[in-house]
Formats: structure tokens, C-alpha cells, sequence
């Protein structure tokens, strides 16, 4: 008897084996794929949300040191605690141009001064000129004189200087940003400072006969925020602490785009702390084309000046626009709030890249002298 003859696959039955192979491992492939993409997608956002989180949380920390040790009087001459940044020629008054950097890009800035926490003294004997700490006589007028027996400043130090004015001709109060040049003590002055202003080198304070009682005195800080591009093109947020010279721009968070300010002004006349009017130009719109609305001062009804709008600061809004650092044209951009797109809007909204706004108000909570 002839035994049963083995038989292998037909051709009907590989060809129908190797479809659905093929239409499995399909299956899997897509499934892995999406599940990649989207394991990518989050890490990205993620990425996004920590730069957006970590914007925020350094510009608030520097806005709640404000105007620390400073006088803040709405009528106070001198420099002023936070705003734009300053002109080369003018450093009280305030321009679109920032550091001079050529790698800004034209979006806001933000320049913030205060006195350094915990480094700061007051006391009741600082002149701007005399023989020693006891008079005011204007013979010296190159030396700050300070009666203080505290460890005192070095040269090259940036201090700020601010309280009430002692002459009847001067301010009621001011502030002064100046840059230490040496000391010199007297037999009846602790310490006896040359100084200038730091950009344009002039010796004379905002109060022409010094300051009284009471007023502060300690190192300056000014941190300055802009916006810059790395040389691969990603744009970041930058951070200056511009009292130290040497410093190179630090970067504080990457792929932010857009850096905008807004600045809460109390135009009530006594001041209520209440912010009456948003807007981002802080200076006054009767000085400057697009300044904020101004309030008129009660005594003739004259408007307030850039330097007194400034000064009724009682709140700054910021807001940061982040991207994912990759881009997807596959994915449907998000819609953000068009109120923060009116200065720098998105060139190409269908780019590919995924964006979120990150916005923060605070209060400017130093509004007196320690």
C-alpha cells in the first residue's frame, strides 16, 4: 500500500498568510508610531510649559523687589523703580532701546531697580556736600558724606540713595542711582564717597543740598529682561544684572518669543494704590505719541509728567509667549488670548509650532522706605 505523499503550503495559502502578516504588523507599526508621536508631543509641551513657568517665576520674584529701599513720593525726582530701560544719554528717562543690543528683536523689555535686600541702612546724616557730616555747605560737592560707622562701600559699587530732600529749593523726595568712585573719611565723617551717575558721569544728586531723615542707602541692583536669539536662531529670554559690568546676558528661559508689559498706574491725586488705567508705555501721553492716558495734578490742572506717571506704578502685568521647540505642521495651532498679539504678532500662525501665553500680575508691594 503506497503511503500518504506530504503536501506543503499552497500558493493561495502563503500569499494569504503573508496579507495578514502584513496587515498586522501595519497595525502594530501605526499604533507604535501614534503612540511615539504623542509620547513626543507631550514631552515637548512639557518642555514648553517648564521655559513658560520658569519666565514667570523669575520676572515675579524680581518685580516684588521693586523699588526696594527707594523713596516712592508720586511727585519723587530721579530714577524710578521699574519700567522700559534707559537712554545712553539721559539714564532717568526712558527709550525703546534697551543694552544696545542688536541681537533684540523688537519686542518689550523690562528693566527693574532696587536696592539689594538685607544690604541696605538707614540713617540721618548723609550730604551731598560739606566740610564734614554736621554742615551743608556746598564746598564739596564731588562727596557723598555719610555719618554712619557701618562697613561702608567699595569702589566700583552701585548704590542707591533715596528719602527726603534737605533743601527748600529741591524736590520733596528723590532718587538717586550712583556708582561708588572711592572714600575718603574725615575726622568728623565716617566715610566721605566719590561717586558719579553711572552713564553720564555728572556729580550732583537729585537733591541739590543731600538728603534728610529718613532715608535709605544700600548696593543697587538692576535687572534688566529682553528677548534674544541663540545662533541656532532659538529665541530666549535674557537676563542682565546690569550693576555688575562684567556679567554676560544670562539665559532664563528658552523658545520665548514674545515678552510683553503692561504697567498699572494710580492716577488719583492722593494716590489710593488702586491701578486706574492699564497700558504699556507708562510715560505720559501728553510728553510722548502713544504714552498711557494721563491724570492732571489738582494744583492747575497740569498733567502729569512721564516721571510722575512712573512713579504711580502700583502693578505690573507680564505676559510670555512660548513655543515647542520642534516644529509639527501636522498639528492644529492653539488659539491664544489676541489681546497679547497686537505688538509682536505671530508671522506665520500654520508654522508648525505650538504655542501657550503665560501671564502673571503683581503688585508693587515696596511703597515706602524701610
Amino acid at each position: 500500500m503506497r503511503g500518504a505523499r506530504s503536501r506543503g503550503f499552497t500558493l493561495l495559502e502563503i500569499v494569504t498568510t503573508l496579507a495578514m502578516a502584513s496587515a498586522i504588523a501595519s497595525s502594530i507599526f501605526g499604533i507604535v508610531y501614534i503612540q511615539t508621536r504623542t509620547f513626543l508631543e507631550r514631552v515637548e509641551d512639557n518642555d514648553a510649559h517648564q521655559n513658560g513657568r520658569a519666565a514667570i517665576s523669575v520676572l515675579r520674584q524680581a518685580l516684588q523687589n521693586a523699588r526696594f529701599g527707594m523713596g516712592t513720593d508720586p511727585e519723587a525726582a530721579g530714577v524710578v523703580g521699574v519700567g522700559a530701560c534707559y537712554m545712553t544719554g539721559n539714564h532717568w528717562q526712558f527709550s525703546g532701546a534697551c543694552n544696545n543690543l542688536t541681537s533684540d528683536f523688537g519686542a518689550d523689555r523690562l528693566r527693574i531697580v532696587s536696592a539689594v535686600p538685607n544690604d541696605q541702612f538707614v540713617n540721618d546724616n548723609v550730604y551731598d556736600s560739606g566740610s564734614n557730616c554736621a554742615d551743608g555747605e556746598d564746598d564739596t560737592p564731588s562727596l557723598l558724606h555719610v555719618g554712619s560707622t557701618r562697613p561702608g562701600f567699595a569702589s566700583g559699587d552701585w548704590v542707591i540713595l533715596g528719602g527726603g530732600c534737605a533743601g527748600s529749593s529741591d524736590p520733596t523726595t528723590a532718587n538717586d542711582l550712583l556708582r561708588i568712585t572711592g572714600d575718603s573719611p574725615g575726622a568728623n565723617c565716617p566715610h566721605r564717597y566719590g561717586y558719579i551717575h553711572p552713564l553720564t558721569g555728572v556729580t550732583s544728586l537729585s537733591c541739590g543740598l543731600g538728603y534728610t531723615a529718613p532715608f535709605a542707602l544700600g548696593r543697587a541692583q538692576i535687572h534688566d529682561f529682553f528677548l534674544a536669539r541663540l545662533a541656532d536662531g532659538t529665541p530666549c529670554l535674557m537676563f542682565r544684572q546690569s550693576t555688575i559690568p562684567t556679567q554676560a546676558p544670562q539665559v532664563v528661559a528658552f523658545n520665548v518669543e514674545d515678552l510683553q508689559v503692561r504697567y498699572g498706574i494710580d492716577l488719583t491725586d492722593p494716590v489710593d494704590g488702586r491701578a486706574d488705567v492699564w497700558c504699556s508705555d507708562p510715560r505720559s501721553n501728553n510728553e510722548v505719541s502713544g504714552g498711557c492716558p494721563s491724570g492732571r495734578l489738582p494744583s492747575g490742572g497740569a498733567p502729569y509728567t512721564s516721571t510722575q506717571m512712573y512713579n504711580r506704578i502700583v502693578a505690573v502685568q507680564v505676559a510670555v509667549r512660548v513655543r515647542s521647540d520642534v516644529a509639527r505642521p501636522e498639528r492644529a495651532p492653539a488659539k491664544l488670548d489676541p489681546t497679547w498679539l497686537v505688538d509682536n504678532p505671530i508671522a506665520d500662525p500654520s508654522d508648525g509650532y505650538q504655542r501657550s501665553l503665560y501671564v502673571t500680575t503683581v503688585a508693587l508691594r515696596n511703597s515706602s522706605l524701610p
